[in-house]
């Protein structure tokens, strides 16, 4: 909270200082910015101030945020709708978005390549090749049962139809 003591300029310049801290801490976007600095009921016009300021210094920059951002998700295995819904909740604008999205992030070759993976975790993990003594009925009951499991942890993860059926049917 503000002192009503100290002059306003004094007051902007330890506002600016609490937002720099809070940066401190991790990357943020201009709207988680805004929420902290409002939840600490802060005057709008002197958060914009201080939000413009921040642009200024380059600490705030929702297009390197959204770039980086966009590689930790898909470094994480996530698909690009889920992407998509986490960097909006984080404020970012479609067109940050889509910058990140021109970077190469989640094209269809990588989601391929990270669904493979997920393929072949699933697979391992519920013995989708162990079939001996298994009747031909048994054999493709458990593996109609495996890959709903895989299509299933493929759409959670946020990827789109087309690689969900493409990596089921090979």
């Amino acid at each position: 909270m503000v002192n009503y003591k100290e002059s306003k300029e004094e007051s902007i310049e330890n506002i600016k200082s609490m937002a720099v801290k809070y940066l401190g801490y991790g990357d943020r976007t201009v709207f988680e910015m805004k929420k902290y600095l409002l939840e600490k009921n802060i005057e709008k016009d002197t958060v914009d101030d201080v939000i413009e300021y921040l642009k200024e210094m380059k600490y705030l920059d929702d297009e390197r945020y959204a770039i980086r951002y966009a590689e930790i998700l898909e470094n994480k295995g996530n698909g690009k709708f889920k992407a998509i819904i986490m960097m909006k909740n984080k404020g970012l604008e479609q067109k940050f978005i889509d910058i990140a999205f021109e970077e190469g992030f989640f094209s269809y070759e990588k989601q391929m390549k990270v669904a493979e993976k997920i393929k072949h975790q699933v697979y391992d993990n519920e013995n989708y090749f162990e079939i001996e003594n298994m009747q031909k009925e048994e054999i493709y009951e458990k593996r109609k049962k495996i890959k709903g499991k895989l299509a299933r942890k493929l759409e959670n993860k946020g990827f789109g139809n087309n690689i969900i059926f493409s990596i089921i049917e090979d």
